[in-house]
């Protein structure tokens, strides 16, 4: 059986068999929620509006904690063209709706 991944969509956690979002970005149960998450899926806002014809593509892109250094640190991730790209995020406490949007526009480039 497949493991479903929580995932963000329009600034909400999405957590999997639930029907309704568990927590908003930036309140302290999100920050809470992140201290015993490994990985999670970032569905830009941006990417909403492409449906409705208003802006560019922004393809989702997969967070995973990863310990460095006796710390653990989000890496964003992105495959594009069959090569997996990773980009340095933060700590949890720097995983905010502003930084989640920045590295999602920065990894469509790649």
């Amino acid at each position: 059986m497949a493991r479903a991944t929580p995932y963000v969509s329009q600034r909400q956690l999405w957590l999997p068999d639930h029907t309704a979002p568990h927590c908003y970005l930036d309140s302290p149960a999100w920050f809470a929620w992140l201290a015993t998450a490994t990985s999670i899926r970032y569905l830009s806002p941006q990417r909403q509006r492409i449906a409705r014809g208003y802006g560019p593509i922004f393809a989702p892109i997969s967070l995973r904690k990863e310990a460095r250094r006796h710390q653990h640190f989000w890496y964003a991730y992105r495959r594009h063209n069959h090569q997996l790209h990773k980009s340095y995020v933060g700590l949890t406490r720097q995983l905010t709706s502003a930084t989640l949007e920045r590295v999602a526009a920065a990894m469509q480039f790649f």
